[in-house]
Protein backbone atom coordinates (compact mmCIF):
# COMPACT_ATOMS: atom_id res chain seq x y z
CA UNK A 1 0.00 0.00 0.00
CA UNK A 2 1.48 3.71 -0.80
CA UNK A 3 1.96 6.07 2.25
CA UNK A 4 2.39 9.23 1.36
CA UNK A 5 3.24 10.05 4.63
CA UNK A 6 6.11 7.81 4.97
CA UNK A 7 7.10 9.89 1.53
CA UNK A 8 6.90 13.10 3.17
CA UNK A 9 8.76 12.32 5.64
CA UNK A 10 12.00 10.69 3.46
CA UNK A 11 12.09 13.69 1.61
CA UNK A 12 12.12 16.16 4.42
CA UNK A 13 14.24 14.22 6.23
CA UNK A 14 16.57 14.47 2.81
CA UNK A 15 16.28 18.10 2.97
CA UNK A 16 17.54 18.55 6.15
CA UNK A 17 21.10 16.70 5.76
CA UNK A 18 21.39 19.54 3.36
CA UNK A 19 20.99 22.48 6.56
CA UNK A 20 24.38 23.27 7.43
CA UNK A 21 23.50 26.68 9.69
CA UNK A 22 21.75 26.72 12.77
CA UNK A 23 19.01 29.52 14.07
CA UNK A 24 17.58 30.62 17.59
CA UNK A 25 14.09 32.43 17.34
CA UNK A 26 12.91 34.87 19.52
CA UNK A 27 9.33 36.34 19.53
CA UNK A 28 7.42 38.66 21.82
CA UNK A 29 4.31 37.30 23.40
CA UNK A 30 1.86 39.45 25.27
CA UNK A 31 1.86 38.32 29.83
CA UNK A 32 -0.26 39.12 31.72
CA UNK A 33 0.94 39.64 35.45
CA UNK A 34 -1.93 40.68 38.07
CA UNK A 35 -3.57 43.57 36.31
CA UNK A 36 -0.54 44.28 33.78
CA UNK A 37 0.00 43.39 30.46
CA UNK A 38 3.09 43.51 29.16
CA UNK A 39 5.30 42.25 26.06
CA UNK A 40 7.82 39.62 26.94
CA UNK A 41 10.57 38.40 24.68
CA UNK A 42 10.53 34.37 24.60
CA UNK A 43 13.04 31.97 22.83
CA UNK A 44 10.77 29.22 20.75
CA UNK A 45 13.75 27.45 18.97
CA UNK A 46 17.06 27.14 20.08
CA UNK A 47 20.03 26.08 17.54
CA UNK A 48 17.53 24.57 15.27
CA UNK A 49 18.99 23.17 11.59
CA UNK A 50 18.44 25.44 9.08
CA UNK A 51 19.74 26.90 5.20
CA UNK A 52 20.19 30.37 4.61
CA UNK A 53 20.22 31.22 0.91
CA UNK A 54 20.94 34.59 -0.82
CA UNK A 55 17.79 34.87 -3.14
CA UNK A 56 18.58 35.70 -6.97
CA UNK A 57 22.28 35.93 -5.85
CA UNK A 58 21.91 39.43 -5.23
CA UNK A 59 24.35 41.31 -3.33
CA UNK A 60 23.52 43.24 -0.53
CA UNK A 61 23.10 46.82 -1.36
CA UNK A 62 23.91 50.02 1.01
CA UNK A 63 21.98 52.51 2.48
CA UNK A 64 22.54 55.40 4.23
CA UNK A 65 19.49 55.47 7.02
CA UNK A 66 19.53 58.39 9.41
CA UNK A 67 23.23 58.94 9.10
CA UNK A 68 24.06 55.61 9.74
CA UNK A 69 24.83 53.23 6.77
CA UNK A 70 23.89 49.58 6.54
CA UNK A 71 23.88 46.80 4.03
CA UNK A 72 20.87 45.20 3.06
CA UNK A 73 20.37 41.82 1.38
CA UNK A 74 17.53 39.50 0.83
CA UNK A 75 17.17 36.00 1.69
CA UNK A 76 15.39 32.89 2.44
CA UNK A 77 16.03 30.56 5.68
CA UNK A 78 14.99 26.75 4.48
CA UNK A 79 13.89 25.07 7.95
CA UNK A 80 11.73 22.04 8.98
CA UNK A 81 9.70 24.03 11.82
CA UNK A 82 7.35 27.03 11.79
CA UNK A 83 8.34 30.82 12.23
CA UNK A 84 6.44 33.51 12.55
CA UNK A 85 6.68 36.51 10.66
CA UNK A 86 8.76 39.17 12.71
CA UNK A 87 10.26 36.95 14.84
CA UNK A 88 13.77 37.57 15.51
CA UNK A 89 16.73 34.87 14.38
CA UNK A 90 19.94 34.68 15.42
CA UNK A 91 21.74 32.34 12.82
CA UNK A 92 25.07 30.92 13.02
CA UNK A 93 26.23 29.42 9.30
CA UNK A 94 28.65 26.80 8.47
CA UNK A 95 31.73 29.20 8.86
CA UNK A 96 30.69 30.13 12.33
CA UNK A 97 29.43 33.61 10.84
CA UNK A 98 26.44 34.97 12.89
CA UNK A 99 23.63 37.13 11.60
CA UNK A 100 20.89 38.86 12.82
CA UNK A 101 17.62 38.93 10.67
CA UNK A 102 13.89 39.72 10.98
CA UNK A 103 11.26 36.66 9.84
CA UNK A 104 9.13 37.96 6.84
CA UNK A 105 5.87 35.80 6.21
CA UNK A 106 6.39 31.99 5.72
CA UNK A 107 5.76 30.33 2.94
CA UNK A 108 4.56 26.37 3.51
CA UNK A 109 5.72 23.49 1.45
CA UNK A 110 4.52 19.60 2.38
CA UNK A 111 8.08 19.23 3.51
CA UNK A 112 9.79 22.68 4.79
CA UNK A 113 9.30 26.36 5.05
CA UNK A 114 10.62 29.33 3.35
CA UNK A 115 10.82 32.36 4.64
CA UNK A 116 12.36 35.58 3.83
CA UNK A 117 14.24 37.81 6.04
CA UNK A 118 15.59 41.14 6.28
CA UNK A 119 19.00 41.35 7.07
CA UNK A 120 20.78 44.54 8.35
CA UNK A 121 24.44 44.96 9.16
CA UNK A 122 25.71 48.07 10.12
CA UNK A 123 28.94 48.86 7.65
Amino acid sequence: MFNINKLVDIERKALETTYCDTVTVTRNEEITEGNITKNKKIEVLKDEPCALSITNNISPKVEDTNGTTELKGNYVLFISKKINKGDKLFITRENGENIIAVAGKPSFHTTHYEISLLIQERA
